[in-house]
């Protein structure tokens, strides 16, 4: 099958829904689509009295938005690649330069698997208010150690925050939240909110960036619901805040066998599973937003290392368990008072997660495994024979003489690129990352062997599992 051609030519993205406009062509058809979008910045507007100095930096902002229109409305099929063409104009035409779409084309093929070109021009007069306001004192961190991490509202961050809170990594944590769905900026304002009631004393501030992708005149097209992209949009969000609080890093909270993300079946390829924590990600949206603003930059995720299970024995220390069970983990977007599906895996490592810490689960699940009423069809629409099997293919690998070069072999994209394009890279202790990784994997697989994660999910797989790229 052919691919299919989307084009995006962007006008400038206000902060107003009426002058924010992008056309849609689909395979250079006559009669385009036109879609709005909007970003509401909540961050200067009200709770730091901030303005955007840097005009490189409300660039990236647009980007980020631009990038994020154009991969949820270029619908994706099955076998059938997209070539991607986005036209933006920004403030500093000069910055975004070959060398900037060079790095942004390498990224988002990595990301989605798609063909993406770039065209920048210059934007001339508009403004967003951020930009435009003034006032009568500075924000900075000076003095002041900091870190800016995003924030997802989901149980890693929480668990994350609260880890490098114990340690005193940092005076003052600024996270930053972001995304196109009210349910979901209304998790993170809670659990933060409720994690700060406990802590009275700490320095947490939320910031928050919201975007919205609006038809106009009433034309709609179908949507893509991967997403594969935002990824790289949160990260150019968060990275674009902390250079506006004067930092050069930006942390992710993401326990290590989730970044990673291998397959559960042999049945899934390319980029079936999200790769958006992946440690080449990060890597390469730090080398994009260094080129962006010649300046270093890092993003880094400190709990590559560890497991899930283990990023959470810190919440009952913090007394940070009410607002664990009030993050949201489950994939499937809903607006219930129930948060969790309890089916997909994303709800099925939480409670695992739980278990294997030895911390009793008080979350709110539609279906409870293993006492729904109909267990064994929960059991095979679910995720969990799929987990199971591939936790006992690690332990298998991990029996081998060299379990880096198995896994190099089976997943010669998601582990062997990171041997190709990070070969000497090391995590904040100098420990190699194929040892990291490799260390990682295999207390993860062992979790699930511990008796009462065993004993808890009640199924006797039948298939045959394959761990193949």
């Amino acid at each position: 099958m052919s691919d299919r051609c989307y084009s995006f030519e962007f006008e400038e993205i206000s902060d107003k829904l009426c002058q924010s406009r992008a056309t849609l062509k689909v395979d250079s058809a006559e009669a385009p689509i036109s879609i709005r979008s909007v970003i509401f910045d909540r961050v200067c507007l009200q709770n730091r009295g901030l303005q955007i100095r840097d005009p490189r930096i409300a660039d990236v902002i647009d980007l980020a938005v631009a990038i994020d229109c154009s991969d949820r409305w270029a619908p994706c099929s099955a076998g059938v690649s997209r070539r991607i063409h986005v036209r933006l104009p920004v403030r500093c035409h000069a910055a975004f330069n070959g060398e900037v779409c060079k790095h942004l084309e390498v990224l988002l093929d990595w990301l989605t698997n798609d063909c993406w070109t770039f065209q920048f021009r210059g934007l001339e007069n508009s403004r967003r208010l951020v930009e435009l306001q003034r006032h009568m004192w500075p924000c900075s961190n000076q003095g002041v150690e900091t870190e800016v991490a995003l924030w997802s509202g989901g149980l890693d961050s929480l668990a994350g925050l609260c880890n490098r809170i114990a340690d005193e990594r940092a005076t003052r944590f600024l996270l930053v939240g972001t995304g196109a769905n009210q349910t979901v900026r209304g998790v993170q304002s809670t659990v933060l909110s409720s994690l700060a009631e406990r802590l009275e004393d700490r320095d947490l501030k939320l910031m928050q960036l919201f975007f919205r992708h609006n038809f106009a005149d009433g034309k709609r097209s179908q949507c893509n619901s991967l997403l594969r992209a935002r990824g790289a949009v949160f990260m150019l969000i968060g990275a674009a805040y902390a250079i506006l609080e004067g930092q050069n890093s930006l942390a992710v909270y993401e326990n290590g066998p989730g970044a990673i993300n291998l397959p559960f079946r042999a049945s899934e390829v390319g980029v079936d599973h999200s790769r958006a924590m992946h440690p080449l990600s990060l890597h390469y949206v730090s080398k994009l937003v260094e080129v962006i603003f010649d300046r270093p930059f890092v993003i880094h995720n400190p709990f590559l290392g560890w497991t899930k299970a283990e990023m959470c024995r810190v919440l009952p220390e913090l007394y940070a368990l009410r607002a664990a069970f009030e993050t949201q983990s489950c994939d499937r977007a809903r607006r219930l008072k129930i948060k969790q599906c309890g089916t997909c895996s994303s709800c099925i490592l939480r409670r695992q997660s739980f278990l294997a810490t030895g911390i009793l689960d008080e979350s709110e699940y539609l279906v409870n495994l293993p006492d729904s009423e109909r267990p064994n069809n929960v059991i095979l629409d679910s995720h969990l024979q799929y987990m199971q099997l591939q936790a006992d293919g690690l332990r298998r690998i991990f029996s081998s003489d060299d379990p880096w070069q198995e896994l190099v072999r089976l997943h010669p994209t998601l582990i062997g690129d990171i041997d190709a394009y990070l070969p000497n890279a090391c995590d904040t202790n100098g420990t190699p990352l194929r040892d990291v990784i490799v260390k990682v994997l295999k207390r993860y697989a062992d979790e699930w062997a511990l008796p009462q994660v065993r004993d808890h999910f009640v199924c006797e797989p039948s298939l045959t599992t394959c761990l193949g790229d």
